[in-house]
C-alpha cells in the first residue's frame, strides 16, 4: 500500500493534483494506494503523526502552519521511515525558497501549476524506481529539481555509517541482507496483487525468522528482536480466514517497514537514526493484533 499526503490551503489545487496523482497509478496499474489531504502545515503533522506516508507534496504558502515550519517538523521527527517530501511553489526563479527547501532536507522542488508530466517524474522515481530498480528512464523537465544527490547529513552518532562503522566490517555479509530485502520485495508485490494468503504468511514469518538471525549479531537491536519474534509467533495464530484483506494489509505495511530499513542501514548506509525502527514496527503490529 503507498500512502500519499497531499498539503495545500487551496481544495481545487488538492483535488486537481489527486487526479493526477490518480492518473499515474491507473496508468502503471498499481491499485493499491491512498491519498490523504491537508488544509495546512499543522493539518500535514497530525496525519504524518497517524499514519506513515511514502510521498508528502507539500505547498510552502498556507496558513496556521506553511510548508517549511511542517517541513522542519517532519524532519526532525523519529521516524523510522521518512517519507519523500516534495515542496511545491509558484514560484520558480525563488532561489531563496530552493536553497530553504534544500536546507530542510525536501527530495525536490517543484513548480506551480502542476502538470502531468511533472507528477509523473516524481511517481516514477520515488515509486516506480522503488518497486522496479532498473527503472531508470531519463527525464527532462524544467519545472522541478531534485535535491536527494546533493543532500549531507551530519553524524550524531546515530546514523548508518557511524553506526555499522563501530563494528567489524564481516559482521554481516550483505549479499544475504540483498537477498533478504528482495525476498521482502517480492513479498510486497505477492501481497499487492492478492497471492494466496497461506502463502503470504508462510513467506511473510520466513522473513521474520531470518531477518532475527541477521540482527542478533546487534546488541543494540535485541528489542527488535524480541518484537519479531512475537509477530511471528501471532501471524501464525490469527484466523487468515476470516481476515484475510486486513491481514494482508497489515503484513504489507509492517514488511515495507523493514524492508526499508534493512536497505537504507545495511545497504546504503544512509539512515539518519537508525534507533527508531522499534517505534513504527509496535504501531503496525498493535493495529494486526487488534483485528482479532
Amino acid at each position: 500500500m503507498f500512502n500519499i499526503l497531499i498539503s495545500d490551503d487551496n481544495e481545487s489545487n488538492i483535488y486537481v493534483l489527486e487526479m493526477l496523482i490518480d492518473e499515474w497509478f491507473n496508468e502503471n496499474n498499481i491499485t493499491k494506494y491512498k491519498i490523504d489531504s491537508a488544509l495546512n502545515g499543522k493539518e500535514a503533522i497530525e496525519k504524518v503523526e497517524n499514519c506513515i506516508y511514502d510521498i508528502i507534496f507539500l505547498d510552502i504558502m498556507m496558513p496556521v502552519m506553511d510548508g517549511f515550519e511542517a517541513l522542519e517538523l517532519i524532519r526532525n521527527k523519529s521516524l523510522a521511515l521518512q517519507p519523500k517530501v516534495i515542496v511545491s511553489s509558484a514560484i520558480i526563479d525563488n532561489n531563496e525558497n530552493k536553497n530553504k527547501a534544500k536546507n530542510l532536507k525536501a527530495n525536490a522542488f517543484i513548480v506551480k501549476p502542476l502538470s502531468q508530466e511533472t507528477i509523473n517524474i516524481m511517481l516514477d522515481k520515488y515509486i516506480k524506481n522503488y518497486i522496479n530498480p532498473n527503472n531508470k528512464e531519463a527525464k527532462t523537465n524544467t519545472n522541478y529539481i531534485h535535491f536527494d544527490k546533493d543532500e549531507t547529513v551530519e553524524s550524531d552518532g546515530t546514523s548508518a555509517k557511524y553506526f555499522l562503522s563501530t563494528y567489524p566490517e564481516n559482521i554481516l555479509d550483505k549479499e544475504d541482507i540483498e537477498e533478504l530485502v528482495n525476498e521482502m520485495n517480492e513479498l510486497e508485490q505477492e501481497i499487492k496483487f492478492s497471492a494466496n494468503i497461506e502463502d503470504i504468511i508462510k513467506n511473510f514469518s520466513d522473513i521474520l525468522e531470518k531477518s532475527r538471525i541477521l540482527l542478533l549479531s546487534f546488541t543494540e537491536f535485541s528489542n527488535l528482536v524480541n518484537l519479531l519474534s512475537e509477530i511471528k509467533n501471532h501471524i501464525n495464530k490469527v484466523d487468515i480466514y476470516v481476515l484475510e484483506n486486513d491481514i494482508s494489509f497489515q503484513i504489507l505495511e509492517l514488511i515495507e517497514i523493514l524492508s526499508d530499513w534493512f536497505e537504507s542501514l545495511f545497504l546504503q548506509e544512509d539512515l539518519e537514526d537508525v534507533y527508531v525502527i522499534n517505534h513504527s514496527i509496535e504501531n503496525s503490529f498493535n493495529l494486526l493484533k487488534n483485528l482479532k
